[in-house]
């Protein structure tokens, strides 16, 4: 059943519960001056044997002030209620009620004396008196009740999802078990030493290929070409169906070249911008997870050896501002010569990047030229250096410390034709004073890390990049244009020089060579082998071979020589987000130092945008839905204005 507006309202309204009865005292929530209004008679409603006339939300009433300016006191005046505490059902099913009892003061057509309202007003009355609706803040009506109660439901959905999936994207490597692989438990005479935390980490990541302006729009050009050439092409036209149809050529090839160009090219730089920030999150998130003693990067930092050097250098900046910020570049006086230092345990090389040259960022054989070279030292560090780490060890006299050689290696050069002779000149000076001033084969304690980007020469289907090198024309000098694995010769070149494996049994050390492992990048898809000279009757006869590592039991047979070479599967987010962990102990019963590898990948950079894209969602949800309660909230941002249940 519903009633007409009375005193002047415009519309209808319906029964609703009535919280004000003659002789209540409610506030005055105007400007006017007036503190409280006492309810004297109610207007538009029938009398009743022993009841009180009463007032809800939207009525029109007779009231004195009774605090307020004294003009005001001892004077009856029109008010109509706009907030009630009594709790009342609307039609829609949703019961409402305030904290308070308020109105404000009218004439008897329903204009407010004052000039605004306090607070927020019920729909009742707003709907009734256009005036006060017009002076009101904020309306309380069913519709954002229930906008406000979804939008609550939803926020804490989002809320939790925000709060799992972040939790997740940044303790990926705790939640995924990753981990250096420790040194295995001991057992001695004396009791068994437990697992304990190797001393040599080294956190490997590869290929990252930083992408620049090779992909976005040629400032030469204009944001619009087409446009921009339209006036003098109108110009050049010779009648007026020629310009015509200039024109329109030109309109039509702004909007259908133009434009999409611009909207691909803003696409690209947020994605080159989100890149670097995976790429980022990867290595900040292994680094403070996993706690290692040191880092590389095996290779292809940049996308391209073909850029200028001005977006060498932007790229150079955008690698160590963004993705590994807070990391160094290895100091020169560091890799000149031979640099021999405890094994760091004070965390002294945990922030220093050793960098690995890429074809991306040198290019092959036949493209590597002293310009690209000394660029990429100028803002990347050394090509060729090595270093190495003593073992500080309780040993008898005239024992040498272990000793752990860690070799960085530009292996593009190694095999020809070349563009630039003397580059492959320094690369085979240094192999040779690696070789020269290594500690004798025979000698144990010693061991080799290398640290390369063109993995050892494979055969077919061992890893997924199989062999293969292209070259240029005759035109183009005829060098090394694209190379998978460095070639058998360089192969076997590094590992019976470097590492100093012959298979010769009457050899010092037997053949076997230096204890060691080889690190590369350049294959994305990653790989895992162990390269070993396989037994034969006529050992002069023997040639290296390769084979999974998973499946070779090769390694454990003492008269086999042989090393393991890891190639590292790429950090990109094509590939999973990867990172390698490999871990280096002496173990003090054999004398030899041994080495563990393992993986830790993020996943996918999708990933990493969904999480953003939630967490950037409900934030502005949060802000929005915190802005309409603080809105609502009289006075300020007193919370429970109103409240609400749904039946």
């Amino acid at each position: 059943m519903s009633k007409r507006g009375r005193g002047g309202a415009s519309g209808n309204k319906l029964k609703m519960t009535l919280g004000l009865p003659v002789g209540a005292v409610m506030n005055c929530c105007d400007n006017s001056g007036a503190r409280n209004l006492y309810i004297i008679s109610v207007k538009g409603i029938g009398a009743r044997l022993n009841r009180l006339p009463a007032a809800g939300v939207g009525d029109m009433v007779m009231a004195t002030v009774k605090k307020g300016k004294p003009e005001l006191r001892k004077k009856v005046m029109p008010a109509v209620v706009v907030r009630q505490s009594k709790p009342w059902r609307r039609a829609d099913g949703v019961y409402l009620y305030f904290e308070d009892n308020a109105g404000v003061i009218v004439n008897p057509k329903g204009e407010m004396k004052g000039s605004a309202i306090t607070g927020p007003v019920g729909k009742e009355a707003a709907e009734l008196w256009p005036r006060i609706a017009s002076n009101s803040g904020v309306v309380i009506n069913t519709d954002i009740a229930s906008m406000h109660s979804s939008l609550l439901v939803l926020l804490l959905v989002l809320f939790t999802l925000a709060n799992v999936f972040t939790s997740y994207l940044y303790l990926y490597p705790i939640i995924h078990n990753c981990g250096f692989p420790g040194q295995p438990e001991r057992h001695t005479p004396n009791g068994d030493i437990p697992k304990q935390i190797p001393p040599f980490r080294l956190l490997v990541l590869a290929d990252p290929q930083l992408e620049g302006d090779s992909s976005l729009l040629n400032p030469e050009y204009g944001l619009v070409p087409h446009l921009r050439n339209l006036w003098g092409d109108v110009r050049a036209a010779s009648s007026m169906g020629e310009r015509l149809e200039v024109t329109g050529t030109h309109l039509r090839d702004t909007f259908t070249i133009d434009i999409p160009s611009i909207l691909q090219s803003y696409r690209k730089r947020l994605d080159l911008i989100g890149n670097d920030y995976y790429l980022a999150h990867i290595y900040r998130t292994m680094h403070w997870t996993m706690f290692p003693t040191h880092i590389t990067v095996l290779g292809d930092l940049i996308g391209s050896q073909w850029v200028s050097d001005e977006e060498f250098e932007r790229r150079g900046t955008r690698y160590w501002k963004r993705v590994f910020q807070k990391g160094n570049r290895v100091e020169d006086d560091r890799t000149e010569g031979i640099h021999i230092e405890p094994l760091p345990q004070d965390g002294s090389w945990a922030r220093r990047v050793i960098n690995v040259p890429g074809n991306h960022d040198v290019g092959y054989a036949g493209d590597m030229t002293q310009d690209k070279m000394r660029r990429y030292e100028r803002v990347f560090g050394k090509a060729n250096w090595e270093t190495r780490f003593n073992l500080p060890l309780d040993l008898q006299d005239g024992q040498d410390q272990p000793e752990l050689k860690l070799v960085v290696l530009n292996s593009l050069n190694l095999d020809g034709p070349v563009l630039d002779r003397q580059l492959q000149t320094d690369t085979y000076d240094f192999i040779n004073e690696v070789i020269t001033y290594s500690r004798p084969v025979e000698d144990r304690t010693s061991a080799t890390i290398l640290l390369t980007h063109l993995p050892l020469h494979k055969e077919v289907g061992v890893c997924v990049d199989g062999p293969f090198i292209d070259y240029h024309g005759g035109e183009h000098g005829g060098g090394v244009r694209e190379q998978n694995h460095l070639s058998y010769d360089s192969s076997k070149g590094i590992l019976e020089g470097v590492f100093g494996m012959s298979g010769d049994q009457d050899a010092p050390g037997k053949g076997r060579g230096r204890k060691g492992i080889i690190l590369t990048g350049h294959d994305h898809e990653g790989c895992d082998v162990y390269h070993h000279l396989p037994d034969a009757e006529d050992a002069a006869s023997r040639t290296w071979t390769a084979e999974k590592w998973n499946s070779s039991t090769l390694e454990q047979q003492a008269a086999t020589p042989g090393v393991r070479e890891v190639t590292v599967r790429s950090m990109m987010g094509d590939f999973g987000g990867n990172a390698g962990l490999l871990s280096a102990w002496f173990d003090p019963d054999t004398r030899e130092w041994q080495f563990d590898y393992a993986t830790c990948a993020l996943r996918k950079q999708h990933i990493w945008w969904a999480v953003h894209v939630l967490d950037i969602v409900t934030i502005v949800l949060l802000n929005y839905v915190g802005w309409n309660i603080f809105r609502s909230t009289p006075n300020g941002p007193k919370p429970g204005t109103e409240k609400e249940k749904t039946l």
